[in-house]
């Protein structure tokens, strides 16, 4: 649930019983206004369920089910677009009129039309899964007292574990750094295969981050509503440094165009991605990131720098890349000194 600063206080539009309107939290604070938000929804929930009785299982519209279950999504989750790209899906392929009809039978169905007919991966269809246990959590613990979870009773795919295995060879590096003739295309990559960036990122990087005297960048997020966020320091390589220092533009930015709308920047990542396919390297923007990340594990650099340099939030997330260690072998059971 996003809060909108409206004049001195913050206001929310949630999505009630399939109607949307803006409420007042009266709080000049952005974490009362929350807490306030939270309280409301929870409210408003429970007491038309007790009052109107619009929330039985029976009728209840699979439509109806859809407003509400997307509005617990927006408030709750960080990425709540995947909810909603289910839901167009389930509606693409199964005829559902009432929620109740989302058993585990159609749930199978709409697994096997998935994996069938739009022949997604296993991955994807665990994650359309994940979605769809995710609606029936919510209709049990939120909407529905004394109702079986039909998600329950469907099980994932079972999957491989997946490791990172695509990165650049250095002489793939080479061709990549050397071969563009767009200024922006190269600096993008320098800054995504030597700081570990992400693509949004590399494109807003500016220059008053470039921090020369200390050989460092600082790196800020993206994907934080905090309105003064802590920036990650990384180091600078020399080739790095001695690249930007060569470029003279007069941009804010380092790459040297504003990419901060979405369109500008899908359109710069798909001529990158055209860019690699043209001088015969198969790999995207992200891939350089995989790059970093995979080289640095390959040199035996310690995982919880590597972590930190990359900012990587969560740990697991770099068990994908361990494999490509030097000290990750069956070997190293004979390293025991009893």
């Amino acid at each position: 649930m996003k809060l909108y600063l409206r004049g001195k206080y913050y206001y929310f539009k949630p999505c009630i019983n399939g109607k949307q309107r803006w409420v007042n939290t009266h709080e000049e604070n952005r974490l009362k206004a929350k807490l306030f938000a939270e309280d409301y929804l929870h409210d408003k929930r429970h007491s038309t369920a007790k009052i109107d009785g619009k929330y039985n299982f029976d009728t209840m519209l699979w439509t109806d089910f859809c407003d509400k279950f997307i509005s617990y999504s927006k408030f709750n989750k960080s990425a709540p677009e995947a909810d909603i790209r289910v839901i167009k899906a389930i509606n693409n392929n199964l005829d559902l009129k009432y929620f109740k009809e989302l058993n585990a039978d159609k749930i199978r169905k709409y697994i096997s039309i998935r994996k069938e007919i739009d022949k997604l991966k296993d991955n994807s269809l665990n994650r359309d899964l994940h979605s769809i246990k995710s609606m029936w959590k919510f209709a049990t613990t939120e909407l529905f007292e004394g109702i079986r979870n039909e998600a329950s009773l469907v099980k994932e795919i079972p999957t491989e574990k997946m490791t990172k295995t695509k990165y650049f060879t250095e002489e793939e590096i080479g061709k990549i750094l050397t071969n563009c003739e767009s200024e922006r295309i190269t600096i993008a990559c320098y800054l995504m295969l030597y700081l570990g960036l992400r693509l949004k990122e590399a494109c807003l990087l500016e220059w008053k981050d470039v921090l020369f005297d200390s050989d460092s960048v600082r790196i800020y997020p993206h994907k934080t509503k905090r309105a003064n966020p802590n920036p990650a320091i990384v180091p600078m390589n020399r080739n790095l440094k001695n690249f930007l220092k060569s470029i003279s533009n007069n941009s804010k930015y380092v790459v040297g165009a504003d990419f901060t709308k979405k369109q500008a920047l899908c359109s710069f990542s798909a001529t990158i991605s055209k860019y690699f396919k043209r001088i015969g390297i198969e790999g995207t923007a992200h891939t350089c990131r995989h790059t970093f990340i995979s080289h640095l594990i390959m040199k035996g650099v310690d995982g919880s720098v590597v972590q930190r340099w990359s900012r990587i939030n969560k740990p697991e997330i770099l068990q994908v890349y361990l494999h490509l260690s030097p000290k990750y072998s069956n070997e190293a059971i004979n390293l025991l000194p009893y």
